[in-house]
């Protein structure tokens, strides 16, 4: 009679079936912490895109009411759009964030 065995489970035999399974902490330490960082050879996601392209995407933002009432006082103000203002104020906190995170160690 055959046991079965279930694949996910480790088990003694397969463990100690000539293979060092073994994981050696320091190199792991230095993988994930690695895994922070890219190369400059890696390219990031938004590298094909054309930064002036016109916009085709709507992102959800959830305002309580008084962030809201703000938002439509500002835009107002301004004359412009809430999305135009919202947009004018978080396209460049995003390459800001970007060179920020580009000074910490990604590249």
């Amino acid at each position: 009679m055959e046991t079965q065995v279930n694949p996910t489970q480790p088990t003694t035999e397969r463990m100690t079936s000539g293979e060092n399974l073994a994981i050696d902490p320091e190199k792991l330490r230095a993988f994930t912490a690695g895994a922070k960082y890219r190369t400059s050879n890696d390219r990031m996601p938004w590298s094909r895109f054309d930064q002036d392209d016109v916009a085709r995407y709507n992102v959800s933002l959830r305002l309580n009411d008084y962030y809201l009432s703000m938002l439509r006082y500002i835009s107002k103000q301004h004359g412009v759009s809430q999305q135009k203002f919202m947009a004018n104020v978080i396209l460049p906190a995003l390459e800001n964030e970007w060179d920020n995170l580009k000074g910490g160690g990604l590249s």
